[in-house]
């Protein structure tokens, strides 16, 4: 018993010394360098990115828009192909049935020919049909291509202000419907610059575009940042 509290009584003293001073040096440590430096560090590329984060999300605005025009124009060239293959169809089976009208004008009735122009009367009837509805789809796919068409064209002339197309090198991909890899700045940014505004005229431009539309305002918040950032930093 004497024992355990004698080892109790030694524990407190112990602490009793050590505590404070542990304390004591807490108080008077000083701020680690590194640690400020890595604030710095992580605030620079904070602003570094805003002008990367706007570029790709400009380059996804305006593929979105690319890449809608070009499914529909694919679905459309598809509608028009299966179309096409109806009509010819259509007649041919057409062709069929004034054939086998034709032999009932030059026989006696005959059971078996009648069932079948009754069978080929029915197939051409539903042809009929399938072509009727299809004038309808083609209709729908011709205006969804259109508008798609003026959409990626607006998208474009919006970009084009501050931004350049950036396609595939080669002399045959370097045509106008080749899908762009990506879109860059017009204005360069010297490499390692802490801070690299826009053209004040391009900065105007870029938050006009990032701020036209309220449905895309969340899409293209870093632009709009970017834009007022580079602004306040020319003025």
């Amino acid at each position: 018993m004497k024992r355990c509290a004698r080892t109790v009584f030694m524990a407190a003293a112990i602490a009793a010394v050590t505590l404070p001073a542990l304390a004591a040096r807490r108080r008077a440590a000083p701020p680690h360098p590194e640690k400020g430096q890595a604030i710095e560090n992580r605030e620079s590329t904070r602003d570094v990115n805003l002008r990367e984060s706007c570029r790709k999300a400009a380059s996804g605005f305006y593929l979105s828009a690319w890449d809608q025009m070009n499914q529909t124009e694919l679905l459309l060239k598809g509608i028009q192909s299966k179309k096409k293959a109806l009509e010819a169809n259509l007649a041919l089976e057409n062709k069929a049935l004034e054939a086998l009208r034709g032999k009932v004008a030059a026989s006696n009735y005959d059971l078996q020919l009648a069932q079948q122009i009754d069978t080929k009367t029915g197939l051409v009837r539903t042809l009929e049909n399938q072509d009727t509805e299809m004038k309808s789809v083609l209709a729908k796919a011709r205006d969804d291509a259109a508008a798609a068409r003026k959409a990626e064209q607006a998208s474009r002339d919006q970009v084009s202000a501050v931004f350049d197309l950036v396609r595939v090198t080669g002399k045959k991909k370097q045509a106008e419907g080749t899908r762009p890899l990506r879109l860059d700045f017009k204005s360069s940014c010297p490499q390692y610059r802490y801070l690299c505004p826009l053209p004040r005229d391009h900065a105007i431009r870029l938050r006009e575009f990032a701020e036209h539309d309220p449905a895309l305002a969340e899409t293209l918040l870093t632009c709009a940042r970017y834009a007022e950032q580079s602004i306040q930093n020319r003025e």
